[in-house]
């Protein structure tokens, strides 16, 4: 089944430079900035520039209508609807714009208006007020899942509610399934804060289990990440103060704010 995410804030399709998120309060970096602070990149006059927008087809085939289509390589201008950086490409869709995913790919991406014509009548609508991006690169994930013990809601009484490290972790009995429990909820924090990615390496089997199975991209380095038409459907929206309104991995929604 498709689903149509509408992103009224726009959507970002690369992400150049992260920073670790591990905090929920943590600031949003220059890479998931609110589209409204983003501004047209100069230095490429001759950049093809379209009417409105663009649209992102699964084929790449050139769609009707006043807005451009987009092939699978995503290189092609857009006017009012998005930034252009030097290379022509579209890097930022301005405004009110969307990402159609089927299954665990992504079909489409451009302008909500064009999406709904095209895709409405067949693909289920979520709706975000926020700006939808690849989602957060965290570079110290072994130091969370491995050297931090996340309790459970239950031991609150006893051991609070953030994770615990240094003397309070050696203080516990750390068993390799209590370990494995640990780190579904740790990812789970990872996931509440838009994160998409991160990077290990993970030598507790449990733990390398429960990372493999949550779907974050595990990276050997950080790197640029793009969303593009027949890639995954992993990405996460956030809403104008930067905390995460919802956190999408492979087509699964894993997060979302209530």
């Amino acid at each position: 089944m498709l689903t149509l995410h509408r992103a009224r804030r726009g959507v970002h399709l690369t992400n150049t430079s992260d920073t670790a998120f591990a905090d929920s309060g943590a600031a949003v970096d220059a890479s998931d900035a609110a589209v409204d602070e983003v501004s047209v990149p100069t230095g490429d006059s001759s950049a093809p520039v379209g009417e409105s927008g663009a649209v992102v087809d699964v084929s790449g085939a050139a769609g009707g209508g006043s807005g451009a289509v987009v092939d699978v390589s995503g290189a092609v201008g857009v006017g009012s609807g998005g930034v252009v950086d030097v290379a022509g490409e579209v890097s930022v869709l301005i405004g009110d714009s969307g990402v159609v995913v089927d299954g665990s790919r992504i079909a489409a991406i451009g302008p909500y208006d064009e999406l709904s014509a095209t895709y409405g009548d067949r693909a289920r609508l979520r709706e975000w007020n926020g700006t939808l991006t690849p989602g957060r690169y965290e570079p110290h994930g072994a130091a969370l899942l491995e050297a931090a013990y996340h309790p459970d809601p239950r031991e609150a009484d006893e051991l609070g509610t953030e994770p615990l490290t240094g003397e309070a972790l050696e203080a516990l009995h750390m068993t390799e399934a209590r370990w494995g429990a640990s780190a579904r909820r740790g990812l789970q924090r990872l996931l509440a804060t838009g994160t998409t990615a991160l990077t290990g390496p993970f030598t507790r089997p449990a733990v390398r289990t429960a990372v493999q199975r949550s779907g974050l991209e595990e990276l050997p380095a950080p790197r640029p990440r793009t969303l593009h038409v027949g890639g995954p459907a992993t990405f996460a929206i956030f809403a104008p103060d930067g905390t995460t309104v919802a956190t999408v991995l492979a087509g699964r929604l894993l997060h979302r704010r209530h």
